[in-house]
């Protein structure tokens, strides 16, 4: 059995609810395009940011695994990452066990296709 999202959903949807006072799933039209497109450019730009704490610029040398200090700020950027995909998952009224049932059968996919 793969990973369990469990409430990750359900908590992001109450965020949205409770500290927002938005139920992005009832936005209609234009209101719904341009709040998937705001989450998809924030959570695109959150990875770019995760990478920036990275040591990843060999042709300076600095290739290789971050310090710890870095690690952790990586981690907060990816987090903030993750929050943006979760507003995604709940404007398009994806559920827990939707998201748990769609990424299990991508990894059994997956480690199906790689094994041959």
């Amino acid at each position: 059995m793969g990973p369990r999202f469990a409430n990750w959903l359900r908590n992001a949807r109450q965020v949205q609810d409770e500290v927002y006072g938005l139920r992005p799933v009832d936005l209609e039209g234009e209101a719904w395009s341009a709040y998937v497109q705001r989450d998809f450019l924030a959570a695109h730009t959150e990875l770019g940011e995760a990478l920036q704490e990275l040591p990843w610029k060999w042709w300076r040398g600095a290739a290789g695994k971050p310090d710890e200090e870095a690690r952790e700020r990586c981690v907060v950027e990816l987090i903030d990452c993750l929050c943006h995909v979760s507003n995604i998952f709940v404007a398009l009224d994806v559920t827990d066990d939707e998201l748990e049932y769609y990424y299990n059968r991508k990894v059994a996919f997956t480690a199906e296709r790689d094994s041959q």
